[in-house]
């Protein structure tokens, strides 16, 4: 069995630490900034008002994005920020839903992969479940 060490984390600790924090964000606000927006966020950190910035989302990983070519689904490597926008269209609904989207576009891919046109998820060849 492995050795566990338990350590508690007081409040005054978590304060000195996140007191750091602030300090060396104000470091690098404070480059480049004039004397009023200095004195501004000073007023603003006396009354814990903090300025939020909007969420950046992006998905991880490596992206495949899937479309629609005017024959079939055609699909592509795509930088993770091409999702930072998403054009709404008539069909999205249906691209997205598993069974009549995603599902079908795997088998196609399968298929074609495999080189079956019979192939099915259902009846792999013994893949474990």
């Amino acid at each position: 069995s492995k050795n566990k060490v338990t350590f508690s984390i007081d409040d005054d600790d978590i304060k000195k630490v996140m007191g750091y924090v602030k300090q060396g964000l104000d470091k690098v606000m404070a480059s480049g900034d004039d004397s009023e927006s200095k004195n501004k966020r000073t007023e603003d950190r006396g009354r814990e008002e903090v300025a939020k910035m909007e969420p950046v989302l992006f998905p991880p990983g490596t992206c495949i994005h899937f479309y629609r070519d005017g024959s079939g689904i055609s699909g592509t490597y795509a930088p993770c920020t091409f999702f930072n926008e998403i054009d709404v269209a008539r069909t999205m609904m249906d691209d997205h839903l598993i069974s009549s989207g995603y599902r079908k576009i795997f088998l196609n891919m399968m298929r074609d992969f495999k080189k079956d046109d019979h192939f099915s998820f259902e009846s792999n060849g013994g893949a474990k479940k």
